[in-house]
């Protein structure tokens, strides 16, 4: 890809590190499918680190896990429509090779439940990307921790 394609296609990168962040946050069950895992690509793979003073990690992969993960977020309210919570990315870097990219992006999740915004944590997404059927779509999210 070369000149206005290659900006065109950052763009379409941009806008769906953006709706991941918004569907994560505000997309009710029904639209989680269409709007939190069309993010992601059939094997797509989350993973993050153990919490500060823990051990291992955890890795989904595929549809099916990372439903089943949203929803258990959902319904412990750690995350999702009426957990108080939101997340606010800036993404930084993105790389595009062929129809792959890559892109790194930091991450401020806030508690909104006592007025005021709370940092909970922060953090880096490692994302990576492959192009298919007129779409991008994340492959592979790692969360870091600085």
């Amino acid at each position: 890809m070369a000149g206005s394609d290659e900006l065109v296609h950052e763009l379409q990168i941009r806008n769906l590190i953006a709706r991941l962040a918004h569907a994560t946050d505000f997309a009710s069950d029904e639209e989680l499918d269409s709007k939190y895992l069309g993010c992601f690509t059939e094997d797509g793979i989350w993973e993050a680190p153990a919490p500060a003073g823990g051990e291992g990690g955890v890795v989904r992969r595929g549809h099916a896990e990372l439903r089943a993960a949203s929803m258990d977020r959902r319904r412990t309210k750690v995350g999702g429509p009426g957990s108080h919570t939101m997340h606010v990315v800036t993404p930084g870097e993105i790389r595009i090779q062929g129809n792959e990219a890559f892109a790194v992006s930091n991450f401020v999740y806030y508690s909104l439940a006592e007025g005021a915004p709370k940092a909970i944590t922060a953090g880096l997404y490692h994302d990576s990307f492959r192009y298919a059927d007129g779409a991008w779509r994340v492959s592979r999210r790692s969360i870091k921790r600085p």
